[in-house]
């Protein structure tokens, strides 16, 4: 591999290039997930097992009789396909928290709780708007947590839905604090990285809200596509480059080649992500997107 991709941006260039990304997508359970799978008694068990068991879990106190109220409605999660919806409500129909789970082994992709303390008004009691620095002082004023405090919850949730660090580790890629008027959140966003042996996988974003105020989780998403490259692909970095070079003659130096799993419609492809200084000043960056398995240059822009 050559060069190191430092701008996160080619990585979204890459997925516009090859037409990636939720819609339509399928990861590489989908396949799987296209028959009956889990039924809804099975993803309530494996949502009650989310919400109840262990250190981390966000409903500990949850009793039986409200797990097995869970509703469960059967949907179509963007990437991992037929998926079931676990709604726990108050008797009186307020939403209290949702679990997704998909079908092929209840592996929990999403889960927010709406009722957690995550909120600064925007309004007074009179409904007139609140003056913004009233509103953010609230929030300093209720965030009881550090930002170290929460990154470390933030990664415990993180292990507890990914298992073994070791071998599928985690970067922190973006760290960003919501202090109103509207949500009071810290958001914790993580991308797989390739583990031993694993020369690239696909970057798996778990996104983690925590409350300041109480360290609880509010949300959580995550895709959890498991498709790594082992094996060096059939197209190498230097033919890849040569590729890329024939559909961008116009671009500058090269400047880096990164190895990459995307998904598209047919499911996850390893490709090589080639990128070309600009000849100009001002001049935009030349990003071609080379299929690693056939050579196929899948997409290429800039180069100016």
């Amino acid at each position: 591999m050559r060069g190191t991709a430092k701008c996160r941006g080619w990585v979204v260039a890459a997925a516009g290039l090859v037409a990636l990304g939720a819609r339509g997508a399928r990861g590489q359970d989908a396949g799987q997930g296209e028959g009956p799978g889990l039924d809804a008694a099975a993803a309530r068990a494996a949502a009650a097992r989310f919400l109840t068991e262990g250190e981390d879990a966000p409903r500990p106190g949850m009793a039986a009789a409200a797990l097995a109220r869970l509703e469960a409605h059967a949907v179509v999660d963007p990437v991992h396909g037929p998926a079931w919806e676990l709604i726990h409500r108050t008797r009186d129909g307020a939403l209290l928290c949702v679990v997704r789970v998909e079908r092929t082994e209840g592996r929990v992709l999403y889960f927010c709780q709406p009722d957690a303390e995550s909120v600064v008004a925007a309004l007074d009691a009179e409904g007139r708007p609140r003056p913004p620095a009233e509103a953010r002082a609230e929030a300093e004023a209720r965030a009881h947590f550090t930002r170290a405090e929460l990154e470390a919850l933030a990664r415990r949730h993180l292990a507890r839905l990914v298992g073994d660090l070791a071998a599928r580790p985690f970067r922190l890629v973006a760290a960003e604090a919501e202090r109103g008027p509207g949500l009071l959140v810290d958001r914790f966003t993580f991308e797989e990285a390739p583990g031993p042996g694993v020369l690239a996988c696909y970057p798996n974003p778990v996104v983690i809200d925590l409350s300041p105020e109480t360290g609880e989780v509010v949300s959580l998403l995550r895709t959890d596509v498991r498709h790594a490259l082992r094996a060096p692909p059939a197209v190498d970095a230097a033919a890849a480059e040569r590729r890329a070079r024939s559909a961008l003659p116009a671009a500058g130096a090269l400047q880096a080649t990164t190895l990459r799993v995307v998904l598209d419609a047919t499911g996850p492809r390893a490709i090589w992500l080639v990128t070309f200084r600009p000849t100009a000043a001002e001049g935009a960056p030349g990003i071609a997107a080379v299929c690693a398995a056939t050579g196929e240059v899948l997409g290429a822009q800039g180069g100016e």
